[in-house]
C-alpha cells in the first residue's frame, strides 16, 4: 500500500518552449525551453536556451538557469530569459532571475553573451 501512495506522489515535469527565433541571416535558431517540476513540496523551475542550425536541426544548450523553489503561481509566467541577436554570429541572452548553472561562451560559430538584467 505504501508503494502505491508514494508512486502516485512522484513529481511531474512540464516542458514548454518559446517559438524558435532566427538569427539575422536565418542560419541559426534559438529558443527558451522551460522545465517546471511540480510535486508534493517541490516546485522548481529551470530555463534553458537552445541553439540549432536551421539546416541540421540538431541543437546545443547555451545557458541553463535554476530559479530554485518557486510558488505554483510563478510556474506559468513568462520566461525570465530574453534573446536578442546582435548580428548573424552573436546572440545576447539577458535574464532577470535565477542562478546560472550552465553557460557556454561560444557554440559552433556563434558567440554567446549572457548577463543579468532588470528588464
Amino acid at each position: 500500500m505504501l508503494l502505491t501512495i508514494c508512486g502516485s506522489c512522484s513529481p511531474a515535469t512540464e516542458f514548454t518552449a518559446t517559438p524558435w527565433q532566427a538569427s539575422p541571416n536565418g542560419e541559426w535558431l534559438t529558443r527558451v525551453a522551460r522545465y517546471d517540476t511540480i510535486g508534493p513540496g517541490i516546485n522548481s523551475l529551470y530555463e534553458t536556451v537552445e541553439l540549432k542550425r536551421r539546416a541540421t536541426g540538431k541543437g546545443v544548450k547555451l545557458l541553463t538557469l535554476d530559479e530554485g523553489s518557486v510558488m505554483p503561481t510563478q510556474l506559468k509566467g513568462p520566461p525570465v530569459i530574453t534573446i536578442r541577436w546582435r548580428d548573424a554570429n552573436h546572440v545576447e541572452l539577458a535574464y532577470r532571475a535565477g542562478e546560472v548553472v550552465y553557460q557556454v561562451g561560444k557554440a559552433a560559430n556563434v558567440f554567446v553573451e549572457a548577463r543579468r538584467s532588470d528588464v
